[in-house]
């Protein structure tokens, strides 16, 4: 998901998006994660992130993934690595936080002694670039190589998460239609 998209249609839906897969060319709408929020964690804005490691079954603590309300002057950084076979998230940290204090999202993720140069990420935000460039700064010092860091901004209060089997991250209430 190398990149930056920006939501120019909010009452568009678009179709899923994959934490390693590019933004499409010609999408205008918000990415809708597939199947809601179902079966997976619901964390509130905190100074600390949740962070840890998916089982082979592919969950967290019985989670298939995690996912966050309310996001209005907040930001959601998402940061996960994948097992050497390529073939499922196996370490995540999920960041609601006020403005850019990512402070502990690093150092917590950390813990889980990750591999940086397999680790992919996002700066999901409602909308400008004044704090996402300075995280995406923050994100490449540390490792995470900027080819696999890309910038969601939504346009409007949202909803996002992340599941963990398939990577896929997005907004997850319908848009609202104006009358």
């Amino acid at each position: 998901m190398p990149g930056i998209y920006k939501v120019r249609d909010r009452n568009l839906m678009e179709g899923c998006l994959g934490l390693k897969l590019p933004f499409p060319k010609n999408a205008t709408g918000r990415f809708m994660l597939p199947l809601g929020s179902g079966e997976l964690l619901l964390v509130e804005m905190a100074s600390h992130p949740t962070c840890g490691t998916v089982d082979s079954s592919g969950l967290y603590n019985g989670d298939k993934g995690i996912w966050t309300e309310s996001i209005s002057d907040c930001v959601v950084v998402v940061i996960a690595q994948r097992d050497d076979a390529d073939r499922r998230w196996t370490k995540f940290c999920f960041h609601h936080m006020k403005g850019g204090a990512m402070d502990h999202t690093l150092p917590d993720f950390e813990e889980l002694n990750p591999t940086r140069a397999l680790c992919w990420a996002v700066v999901a935000d409602q909308s400008g670039p004044s704090v996402t460039d300075l995280l995406v700064g923050r994100l490449v010092k540390w490792g995470v190589p900027r080819t696999q860091i890309g910038t969601y901004k939504s346009g409007g209060d949202f909803t996002f998460g992340f599941r963990f089997e398939g990577g896929y991250l997005g907004e997850m209430k319908p848009p609202y239609v104006p009358k």
